[in-house]
Order: C-alpha cells, then structure tokens, then sequence
C-alpha cells in the first residue's frame, strides 16, 4: 500500500512568466498530498497549503495531483511528463509542449473551467472529446448540441456539435471554441483540434512545439 502512495512521477513541470519562474517536479502522491521538488528544493504539501515559491496544491491522490501556479491550475497525472512554459500576459501568450516518449505531445489544460489532458491533433477539426468526459466536465450536449453522424474505424457514431465557452492551455484562453463531441468512449484523450489551434500561431523549435497567441 505504501510503496503504491510513494510511486515516484518522473513529470517535470515547467513554469515562467515575466515576473517569476518556477521549475517544479512531483517526487510522490498521496492522498491529499504531495512531495514536490520546487526549485530544487524538497517540499511536502497538503491540500491548500502553497510552498514559498507560490506553487498551491490544489487536489491530489495516488494518480495525480492539481497545481495552481500564478493563478494557472495544472493537472500533473501519473506516470506521464508534462513541459511546458508559460510566458507573458493572456494576450499574445506562448506555451512550449514537449512530446513524450512515443512523440505524442500532450498537454494540460482547461475546458469551462474543468482540468483537462489534451492530445494535440492538427488533423482534428474540431476540439473532440467523447460523451463520458463530456459528462465529466458537466457539458449537456444533447440539449445544447446539434446532433449529426461521423464515420470512423468503429463504423458509423453519433455525435453532438457545439460551441464550448473557454478552452485554455496555459495562459492561453479563447471562447466559444466549435467543439463534436462523440458518443461513447472514444477517442480515449481529449483532441486539441484546429477550432482551437487555427487561432494560433504554431512554430517547432527542434522538439518542442510552441503555440502562440498572436496579440490583438
């Protein structure tokens, strides 16, 4: 049981905005706990409690763990590394993504408020999520959704399209984002699809895939 709890993540989470910097790495999970490497130094933190970096954990347990830092709350899971910086004011905002070890560049972030994971998918045209993470979030597509049909490897799936209300990563947030959700489970991640990208400016430094937002 404990040796379950004290699992190390091997995630690093990266943080830089104009004013502060905050290099952060999740060493073990509890429940509503967490030990963190914040600058290089060792911190254990409980829920609520914010280190003298000004990194709050927000939610935690032996999966994952919820910061909140500079006011941008990032969802850290098991066993997945997640870098990314964030720099500058909401308004012409940049956020690198590192891929992970298969090449698939995934990233955190929000949707009406609720953390997400994103897959970032150019070929998607929309934000894509399935019924059972739509629920999750608390979207009520079939009410609010125009429902249509889509083919995929399964065959043929019902779908609801519609306009979500934020979509962030980073400190990068736009509104009413064109959204299909699919019923069912798949697709298992959540797709950051061009309803989102196509607003942004997107540049590969080596590995590294920056999404800018151009300023007004």
């Amino acid at each position: 049981m404990i040796a379950h709890l004290t699992a190390c993540l091997t995630f690093a989470l990266s943080f830089a905005t104009a004013i502060s910097a905050a290099e952060v790495r999740v060493q073990a999970l509890f429940k509503d706990r967490a030990v963190l490497e914040i600058d290089g130094k060792r911190e254990v933190l409980k829920v609520g409690e914010a280190s003298e970096a000004g990194v709050t954990l927000k939610r935690a347990d032996s999966r994952s763990a919820v910061l909140l830092i500079d006011g941008i709350e990032q969802e850290v899971q098991l066993g997945r590394h997640i870098g990314s910086r964030f720099r500058g004011p909401p308004d012409g905002a940049k956020v690198a993504v590192y891929p992970d070890q298969s090449g698939m560049y995934f990233t955190q972030g929000n949707i009406n408020g609720t953390p997400v994971e994103f897959l970032i998918d150019t070929g998607a045209t929309y934000v894509v999520l399935n019924s059972n993470e739509a629920r999750r979030i608390g979207i009520d597509y079939e009410k609010k959704g125009q429902p249509g049909q889509a083919s995929t490897a399964s065959g043929v799936v019902k779908t609801f399209n519609l306009k979500l209300a934020t979509v962030s990563v980073g400190s990068i947030r736009l509104h009413d984002v064109s959204a299909s959700i699919i019923v069912g489970e798949s697709p298992t991640h959540v797709l950051l699809g061009n309803s989102f990208l196509g607003q942004l400016k997107l540049e590969r430094d080596g590995r590294v895939l920056e999404l800018m937002k151009p300023p007004p």
